[in-house]
């Protein structure tokens, strides 16, 4: 609220060695696997889908009374501080997103 950001380290604030060494890092290093066999293609594929998907959204538009998540930059909806991009319920028009208040 003062202006001022706070840098944290992720190794301060997980401190359980043997999770990440026995689950989170073998997780990471097999998601592209992991996506291959629950849909049959790569996570290449996968993100490519997803940015054609988030792309048609925001220049074509939603449709009225539908929503889509995307990454934007907050404008302290949600309690989340403002300028920070987060994943938020929005419409878009015209080449334009507004985060949908209050769900």
């Amino acid at each position: 609220k003062d202006g001022k950001t706070t840098t944290l380290k992720v190794s301060d604030l997980i401190t359980d060695q043997a999770w990440i060494a026995g689950t989170f890092i073998p997780t990471v290093q097999q998601r592209g696997a992991a996506i291959i066999k629950a849909r049959g293609l790569s996570s290449a594929a996968s993100a490519a889908s997803a940015i054609c998907d988030h792309v048609y959204s925001w220049v074509i538009g939603t449709r009225p009374g539908e929503f889509v998540s995307m990454g934007v930059m907050s404008d302290g909806s949600y309690g989340v501080p403002k300028g920070l991009n987060f994943s938020f319920p929005v419409t878009c028009k015209d080449g334009k997103w507004t985060v949908v208040k209050d769900i």
